[in-house]
């Protein structure tokens, strides 16, 4: 999912020391959920830092990816892996 917001409040979990700065981000987020027994059992989410710095002015653009700094460069894509019931991911 692309997650989209203004930084406009403090977030000391994912950007500590780090004043709020009004620019707008753009992020590629990707969220792991496991069930047992039709509920969620644990969540992951993952995202690249780098290119929220480098969005938010934190990161110089040299140091960050590529297309950190580009808005919509996000591809979309088919996920070929689907977790059956057991957990196990299939291909």
């Amino acid at each position: 999912m692309i997650m989209s917001f203004t930084h406009e409040i403090s977030m000391p979990a994912d950007l500590p020391k780090v004043a709020p700065t009004g620019r707008r981000v753009m992020l590629p987020v990707v969220v792991v959920m496991g069930i047992q027994n039709g509920k969620v059992a644990y969540e992951r989410i993952y995202w690249d830092q780098a290119s929220l710095l480098a969005q938010i002015g934190g990161l110089s653009a040299e140091c960050a990816p590529s297309d950190a700094t580009r808005r919509n460069s996000v591809e979309k894509f088919t996920l070929k892996t689907a977790v059956e019931p057991s957990g196990r991911l299939s291909t």
